[in-house]
Order: C-alpha cells, then structure tokens, then sequence
C-alpha cells in the first residue's frame, strides 16, 4: 500500500496487472514486505526498458526507504558501490 501511495504523490501512473508480454511498460516491479521492490528486468522473452531498474523505479523506491526509515542505503539489488553485484556499474 505504502508504495501505491507514493506512487500517487510522485504523480507516476500506477497499473496494478498480471503479466503480459504485451504489456506496454517501459519499467515494472515486484513488491513485498520481505523484498521491498525488485524490478524487473525482463520476463521470458518480454524485456523492460534497457534491462536496468529505471528512474521511476529508483525515485518510488528511495521515497519509500525515507517513508520508513531506512533512510539512503543502497538498493537491495545493488551493492554499495553502485554497481548490481556483476561487476557493472550502473547509472544512478
């Protein structure tokens, strides 16, 4: 719900789906209370964007970590030097 929320307050239209390949989105996520958002990069044949989290992704996500204090730690997919654990730096 929280991420719903700031979703709203960062005016970022929100489309609550199952899958489709043909689902016409550039950037799209996971959430739960365990993982707090895992984007996603790519299901089956169907790739989102450049296979990066995007900016949507990161702004919702940072919001989120300030909402319940957990303040500007790296995102659970990334180490803290920035890059995804594989060596590659990614933007930010």
């Amino acid at each position: 719900a929280q991420v719903l929320e700031i979703a709203g307050e960062l005016r970022v239209p929100v489309r609550l789906t199952t899958f489709s390949p043909t689902l016409p989105a550039q950037e799209a996520f996971l959430t739960s209370s365990l993982r707090e958002m895992v984007p996603l990069a790519q299901v089956n044949e169907r790739r989102f964007g450049d296979g990066l989290p995007g900016p949507i992704t990161r702004a919702i996500h940072t919001a989120f970590r300030r909402r319940v204090g957990l303040g500007a730690e790296p995102m659970p997919w990334e180490s803290r030097d920035g890059s995804s654990g594989d060596g590659q730096e990614r933007p930010r």
